[in-house]
């Protein structure tokens, strides 16, 4: 299935079940099938993480979604690539967690940080710049396009987008960062790819777009 196909039938479920009303309102959430639930179960279970995460998929697509930051983190079904991973460290329990998932050899990885004190969005893209250059020796940051960061854009969460060039095992790859903070939240997403794919800027945009209007629609849903 073409990503930006999948990316628009996975918002199109998941933002259903996250906004869905009472019973007796409009139609409630795409009930999961048992293989997209019992797949978002074992990676909560294999990650220790049931008091962190809950099931969250819808229909095919698998989720999971981060209880304290209500950020719903969506997974290629089936793909060896996916894990969550609540990261250890001074912060409390659940206040760093990670969801990856791949697909034909791209890398994504969903990163969701309550930092007290809270940092800026512009801190928070230069301590991840930092880190990547401690994890790719010779990490460069490279011009991105506007249009990408139009994508990428979130409703009521300010949002970066920043491309780093490196080198992973020999091949030229490269890192789209994109990062929107909310309710003292910093989730950022890490696309790693070729770099000379050419629609990898954009469609992690809309990839990163679709996570945030899920994580605008779930915590309206809470508050009501």
């Amino acid at each position: 299935m073409p990503k930006r196909l999948a990316v628009a039938i996975a918002a199109a479920l998941i933002a259903s079940g996250a906004a869905a009303q009472p019973a007796a309102g409009p139609p409630g959430p795409t009930p999961p099938t048992a293989a997209a639930r019992a797949e978002a179960e074992r990676l909560i279970a294999a990650a220790g993480a049931s008091d962190v995460f809950e099931v969250a998929s819808a229909g095919e697509f698998v989720a999971a979604r981060h209880l304290p930051s209500r950020v719903i983190c969506r997974f290629e079904a089936g793909s060896p690539g996916n894990r969550i991973l609540v990261v250890p460290g001074p912060r409390l329990r659940g206040h760093e967690v990670e969801c990856a998932t791949s697909q034909d050899g791209d890398v994504t990885t969903l990163r969701m940080t309550l930092d007290n004190p809270p940092v800026s969005a512009d801190a928070a893209l230069e301590r991840t710049a930092r880190l990547l250059a401690e994890r790719y020796p010779g990490a460069k940051r490279s011009k991105t396009s506007p249009e990408a960061a139009q994508a990428s854009a979130g409703p009521g969460a300010p949002t970066r987008h920043a491309r780093f060039d490196i080198t992973e095992k020999r091949r030229p790859r490269v890192v789209q960062v994109h990062l929107a903070q909310f309710g003292g939240w910093t989730v950022e997403q890490h696309t790693t790819g070729d770099r000379d794919d050419p629609i990898l800027e954009l469609t992690s945009g809309l990839d990163f777009s679709t996570t945030t209007l899920v994580w605008m629609a779930d915590i309206q849903s809470a508050l009501k």
